[in-house]
């Protein structure tokens, strides 16, 4: 028998109307989602501790899918049980939905969309102080030692190395965890149960007519084998989508790509995009079902081990070495955001967009010291962005 969220309490209802208010107003991908749900969650609404929040993050990680929407089920499990894992992870995903579907039906009749580009001059900057400040207090919360200050080290270095590989190294840095825990106990630890790796149909192959079922399935795959989340998922989608079975030009895949990190909610709503575009509505509802739903299953299979366990040494080892390898890959991601926001090689001198850097400044120190509301300081980032860019 499945083991019941420790803190039941939230009403279904309350849960939809953060997350769908989190869908529709957070811009700027994965992190940007995970620190409002942190400011949220942890510091406003007390719905979990630091610690709590930094375990479920860890174990959004490990498994395949977007993490931030996973995260999003895992609180909502942990609140309210398995429907409200369903109904946060629903109530996150619609609203971004929406906009794409309405986007990608805009698309086919104009062709291109031209981006608030002002807008979002002044978005970036912001929720590069908005992550940073994510990382600031999970390192205050999760780095207590020397072996978590350590595997947050070894964790920025090596996603530094190879960042497609984040998700190995923390497994990696999960086992130290183990060995020194094994090291100190004197024993060696149980052994690691066997991940099960489902093996997924093929989707149908180059020129062969668009069938939903084989869109599904090639979504299914790609949301049942992407690691982390953002970008990363672009690969996953040329290779199904563009070059295996034709499906898309490279250029509207990329058109999808730019929309999707331009608006609100998980960036993995480019499936209902791409799936607009090869198959219309229908497409697009079961692109989007597919690349989530493997999050969803997830979820759902490994929360109730996490609070049956959450009390073993074992696994509290390794989730406190993988927590701080969280930290040390979330630095390396936002290091990698920043560059392009703050350094500009046509701005003089040294190609740093000083401007860029004062609005990062700005609104960490606003977060921070004042404790604003993130999605209002990115907003107001933006509405400076535009005026700064229209004068």
């Amino acid at each position: 028998m499945s083991a019941q969220p420790e803190q039941p309490g939230v009403q279904p209802l309350a849960l939809s109307r953060f997350f769908l208010k989190l869908g529709v107003s957070v811009f700027g991908g994965p992190l940007a989602h995970i620190a409002v749900m942190d400011e949220e969650t942890v510091n406003k609404r007390k719905w979990l501790t630091r610690a709590e929040f930094s375990n479920l993050l860890a174990a959004s990680n490990l498994i395949p899918g977007p993490s931030s929407t996973e995260l999003a089920i895992h609180i909502g499990y942990r609140r309210a049980g398995a429907w409200g894992a369903v109904i946060a992870g629903f109530s996150f995903i619609l609203p971004a939905f929406l906009i794409m579907l309405g986007l990608g039906w805009l698309y086919t009749q104009v062709g291109n969309i031209p981006l608030l580009l002002g807008f979002f001059y002044g978005i970036k900057p912001a929720v590069v102080a908005v992550i940073a400040l994510t990382v600031y207090r999970l390192a205050q919360s999760t780095l207590k030692d020397g072996l978590t200050r350590a595997c947050a080290v070894a964790a920025l270095l090596l996603s530094l190395w190879q960042p497609a590989a984040s998700v190995y190294w923390m497994l990696l840095l999960g086992v130290v965890g183990l060995l020194v825990e094994a090291r100190r106990a004197g024993i060696l630890p149980p052994a690691l149960p066997a991940l099960i790796l489902v093996p997924l149909a093929q989707a149908g192959g180059g020129q062969h007519p668009v069938l939903l079922g084989s869109l599904f399935l090639a979504l299914l795959k790609v949301g049942a084998t992407l690691f982390g989340s953002g970008l990363v998922v672009v690969p996953l989608l040329q290779a199904e989508l563009v070059n295996n079975n034709g499906w898309l030009t490279q250029q509207t895949l990329l058109d999808g790509v730019a929309l999707a990190q331009a608006t609100p909610g998980p960036v993995l709503t480019i499936a209902t995009f791409v799936g607009y575009q090869i198959a219309g509505l229908a497409g697009a509802v079961v692109a989007t079902v597919a690349i989530f739903l493997p999050a969803f299953i997830l979820v759902l299979l490994t929360a109730p081990l996490i609070e049956r366990l959450k009390h073993n040494r074992w696994l509290k080892a390794f989730l406190g070495a993988v927590s701080a390898a969280v930290v040390g890959t979330i630095t390396t991601s936002t290091l990698l955001l920043a560059q392009p926001v703050l350094l500009d090689p046509f701005a003089q001198p040294f190609f740093v967009d000083w401007l860029a850097i004062a609005i990062t400044l700005t609104a960490f120190t606003l977060a921070l010291r004042f404790k604003l509301n993130s999605a209002l300081i990115i907003i107001a980032a933006g509405l400076l962005g535009l005026l700064i860019k229209a004068a």
